[in-house]
């Protein structure tokens, strides 16, 4: 059952009830009967996506699926997650000291990423770099979960706009990214982490296995390892050795068994690894849970 499925089924059961009764609760009517109460961030003409746990993990409806929306507040604006604080955006230079005065969200490259720069950057110094993948390639959430560590602990944060589940050829596509991001900004090479949200955290691993001279180490939030490159023998003799991996994991997921033994994989081939657990299921990691994980990686970092 795929991660849409599960946050809808979770939504209509109204395990999120308490949720529905804070501000801004936003309603779908789908004409399947099925009533999705949450926060919508973004209304086209062809879909909408709602924040239905109110807590990062988004799920995408047609607009030919849903019967009425009902808003709380109707004159709250919604905006595009993808165009959130980047419009008129100044392209960067290769400047260390141009790039450490840049703050906040920029798009050097249009809509294929975005870029959190946390202000505080000193010149001549390397700071670490996280890649992350959001399965509905939603840039802008996934900064904002990883937003406040950034800040303390001075992160650059690229988010993929093209990966969107099983979509085809990203990584050859992320890794001309990132190319154009070690040249413009004061990255850290020996400290890139791949991060990853539910299906973006299979991106995450696939990333590590595919560009191993770029991720040092991977960050997944109830995400699995794409199964073939553990079960396949050949990939399995050619996965990347002696890197870093935490878990952050609810042993209420149901893909918690599938998630264990990505992790005892991962030992087997010399990865370091740590799991960092919390209730609720399959959903975003609460903020202490990823202050956990990110303590535990900076630390290991420095071994």
């Amino acid at each position: 059952m795929n991660n849409k499925k599960i946050i809808g089924i979770l939504c209509g059961l109204g395990l999120v009830f308490a949720l529905a009764q804070e501000s801004n609760a936003d309603t779908l009517y789908l004409k399947n009967g099925r009533k999705i109460t949450g926060k919508i961030v973004e209304d086209t003409r062809d879909h909408v996506k709602i924040d239905c746990l109110n807590k990062g993990m988004f799920t995408t409806y047609k607009k030919t699926n849903v019967k009425k929306i009902e808003r709380d507040e109707p004159s709250a604006s919604v905006v595009p997650a993808a165009a959130e604080g980047v419009s008129g955006a100044e392209e960067p230079k290769n400047d260390q000291t141009n790039a450490s005065a840049a703050a906040d969200l920029r798009a050097p490259e249009g809509p294929e990423f975005l870029l959190y720069v946390p202000k505080g950057l000193e010149p001549g110094r390397l700071y670490p770099l996280a890649v992350m993948f959001h399965p509905d390639g939603d840039a802008q959430a996934m900064i904002d979960l990883w937003k406040q560590i950034a800040d303390e602990k001075k992160w650059i944060l690229y988010g993929s706009t093209r990966f969107r589940s099983q979509g085809e050829r990203w990584c050859k596509f992320e890794w001309l990214s990132l190319q154009k991001i070690f040249k413009q900004y004061p990255v850290d090479r020996k400290r890139v982490v791949a991060v990853g949200l539910a299906e973006g955290g299979t991106a995450a691993h696939s990333f590590s296995y595919f560009c191993p001279k770029i991720i040092s180490a991977v960050v997944t939030n109830a995400g699995m390892m794409d199964a073939y490159l553990r079960s396949n023998e050949r990939r399995a003799k050619r996965y990347p050795h002696d890197k870093i991996a935490v878990f952050l994991v609810s042993r209420a997921d149901f893909g918690y068994r599938h998630m264990d033994t990505d992790k005892k994989f991962l030992e087997g081939v010399g990865w370091r690894t740590a799991r960092f657990e919390y209730e609720g299921g399959h959903i975003v990691a609460p903020g202490e849970v990823f202050a956990q994980g990110a303590d535990w990686l900076d630390n290991n970092w420095k071994q």
